[in-house]
């Protein structure tokens, strides 16, 4: 109980001060940040609804739902839909760590371990800051915790987490469909002794089609006429194969998501490389699949397509890749009871979480041209 409290209390000051720090941007604000495009389209969204938007790019037209729903509450509560977005991304980032801590604690990891993984989370500038600043970019959000529920429902043979996620996955972005290609993938590997049944096989894909018809029909009636579609999704998701970008450009470009990723080397540091964990293959597959599927697509689309937006959508498989490493290794607890080890890797952390356009603490200020 003693040890459940520290963590808690640890977690709780941790939010506050984050909360506490990050700049409460205005709608016309935030459409100058990261992710700007997209959140003006389904700001858009949502002021139409119940009625269909127009000319919303048709990629962005398919993840409707969200803003689409957010949009409805808005008009028949009489909540202003900025506040709406802003009020619906505080309760889901508590969902989100309400959902990862959950995870960690039935690892039965070491207390620095799990305090480690948790501060990865809170201060890494590019998830709670990011859409405490910009909410009109929830479904982004919405796609972490759908990918958080599909791990918990893996790891616990839950199946009924797993449909959820993947549901939740799809509603929020085109890319659930990676999700279902490594359920797909895996089934043909494991067969019978696959977690995923040939009855499961049937209603995923019904699932997708269902839902891919759904936003397809927004789609058709809210983006432009006439509008190249495959073009569009080619420049999209093959912008990397057109080479107009340099070779710096292409360096910088791959470089970015250290800015994210960099300090999970903290965790990594007091994990033993050598010893690995026994552990579930079929489930191993399906997460290592869905990374490479997430982060591949993000990548693929090039310098001038994705450019810094590399470093957000790579992060959709942050928290999942956290949880992975603290499953696939095992712990040096000789190395974790150091508790220097731990205050220094805080302190970092701490420091790192002052991104200098989604904080209020400049420290950091003369690097913001860098950062967005």
């Amino acid at each position: 109980m003693k040890r459940i409290n520290l963590i808690n209390i640890y977690i709780i000051f941790s939010v506050i001060f984050i909360i506490l720090t990050t700049p409460n941007f205005s709608i016309l604000e935030t459409v100058s940040l990261g992710g700007a495009s997209d959140g003006r389209e389904y700001y858009s969204i949502s002021k139409k609804a119940p009625s269909f938007a127009e000319n919303i790019q048709y990629i962005k037209a398919e993840r409707f739902l969200i803003p689409y729903t957010i949009g409805v509450i808005s008009k028949y509560s009489g909540l202003d839909l900025f506040l709406a977005y802003k009020i619906f991304s505080f309760l889901l980032i508590l969902y989100l760590i309400k959902i990862f801590v959950k995870i960690l604690k039935t690892l039965k990891l070491n207390n620095n371990s799990i305090l480690l993984s948790v501060s990865l989370i809170i201060f890494n500038p590019y998830l709670l800051r990011y859409f405490l600043s910009i909410p009109t970019m929830i479904g982004d959000l919405i796609f972490i915790i759908s990918s958080l529920l599909i791990f918990d429902g893996l790891i616990n043979k839950n199946k009924t987490k797993i449909y959820s996620g993947f549901i939740i996955s799809l509603i929020a972005r085109q890319n659930g469909i990676i999700f279902l290609i490594s359920f797909f993938i895996s089934k043909f590997i494991f067969k019978k002794k696959s977690i995923i049944s040939n009855l499961d096989t049937i209603y995923l894909f019904s699932i997708f089609l269902t839902i891919f018809f759904i936003n397809t029909f927004y789609a058709t009636n809210s983006s432009p006429p006439n509008k190249q579609i495959a073009e569009l999704y080619y420049v999209t998701l093959f912008g990397i194969f057109t080479f107009n970008y340099s070779l710096n450009e292409f360096i910088l470009y791959c470089l970015f998501p250290i800015l994210s990723f960099g300090p999970i080397t903290l965790l990594l540091l007091t994990k033993n490389i050598v010893s690995i964990n026994k552990m579930n293959l079929e489930f191993s597959i399906i997460i290592i699949l869905s990374f490479l599927g997430i982060v591949g697509v993000a990548f693929i689309s090039g310098p001038n397509i994705t450019g810094k937006n590399l470093l957000r959508l790579s992060n959709f498989i942050y928290p999942s890749m956290i949880l992975f490493i603290n499953i696939l290794f095992q712990e040096k607890l000789e190395f974790l009871s150091k508790k220097i080890y731990l205050f220094i890797s805080l302190v970092l952390l701490f420091f790192w979480s002052l991104h200098p356009t989604f904080s209020n603490i400049k420290l950091f200020e003369s690097l913001k041209f860098i950062f967005n």
